[in-house]
């Protein structure tokens, strides 16, 4: 597929098949995300991610989901998607974490979508109680 057609054919269902994703899959969405552009090669995303097979973890992810995300939970892969807002090398403040983070949305949302998975990123979810999952203190 050429590039210009995935960006058209991508979309953001609300409705899945409840299948599994293949945890090769799940890597190879990742390594793509590793490449996209970052800051000083900062790399400030973090992403928390659960298959519905993860049990716990997954109601734990599951419970951070606002009412009008409900439909979420029928998603056989549910995560977050995290900016860590200062830099690693010095602490010092990272202004352009968020953009880097879309950057890096955008590239895993067009991976999946490359390899017959489909996505939605949602800002309905619980921030301040999905703080207790994230990684490397994204909150700075």
């Amino acid at each position: 597929m050429e590039f210009s057609e995935l960006i058209e054919k991508r979309w953001s269902p609300r409705e899945y098949s409840g299948g599994d994703v293949d945890g090769k899959k799940l890597r190879r969405v990742f390594e793509a995300v590793r490449w996209a552009q970052s800051s000083f090669n900062e790399q400030p995303w973090r992403f928390v991610v659960a298959r519905k097979s993860d049990g716990d973890f997954r109601s734990q992810l599951e419970g951070y989901l606002v009412e009008g995300n409900a439909f979420a939970r029928e998603a056989t892969v549910l995560g977050l998607a995290l900016a860590k807002k200062t830099f690693t090398k010095n602490g010092k403040p990272n202004r352009v974490a968020v953009h880097d983070l879309g950057a890096a949305t955008q590239i895993l949302a067009l991976r999946a979508f490359e390899l017959g998975l489909n996505t939605r990123f949602m800002a309905g979810f619980d921030v301040d109680a999905a703080r207790e999952v994230a990684p490397d203190d994204p909150s700075k």
